[in-house]
C-alpha cells in the first residue's frame, strides 16, 4: 500500500478547487442576474456588476471582490439576454487544469 503525504494531496487539488471555485462563482452571479431580470428588464437591459450586488449574499467574497473571480478576472455580464461568462484569462489561465471550454459550460 502506497501514503501520499497530505501536503501533496493539497497541492494536487489547489488548481482542482479554485476552478470549482470559480464555477460556483459565476453560477452565483447567474442567479443574481437572473433575479435583476425578473425585477427590472425593461429598466435596464444591461446590468453591471453594482446592479447585480444587491442579489448577492453580502459576505461572500463574490459580492466583496466587485465581481472579480477568485483569480482577480472580471466575470463578463453581458446584457440580460447574453449569458453570463467566465473571463478569457482566467479561461486562458487555467485551460491546464480544466482541459478545455467545457469545464466551464455555459459559462465558456
Amino acid at each position: 500500500m502506497h501514503f501520499i503525504p497530505s501536503f501533496m494531496h493539497a497541492r494536487d487539488s489547489g488548481p482542482g478547487r479554485i476552478c470549482q471555485t470559480i464555477l460556483n462563482e459565476a453560477r452565483m452571479l447567474d442567479m443574481a442576474k437572473d433575479e435583476y431580470a425578473l425585477q427590472f428588464e425593461t429598466k435596464c437591459p444591461s446590468p453591471n456588476f453594482a446592479d447585480l450586488t444587491p442579489f448577492l449574499k453580502r459576505d461572500i467574497k463574490l459580492a466583496t471582490n466587485g465581481g472579480r473571480d477568485s483569480l482577480g478576472n472580471p466575470f463578463v455580464i453581458g446584457g440580460i439576454a447574453d449569458r453570463l461568462r467566465v473571463s478569457p484569462v482566467t479561461q486562458s489561465n487555467l485551460l491546464t487544469f480544466t482541459g478545455g471550454t467545457t469545464f466551464w459550460g455555459p459559462y465558456s
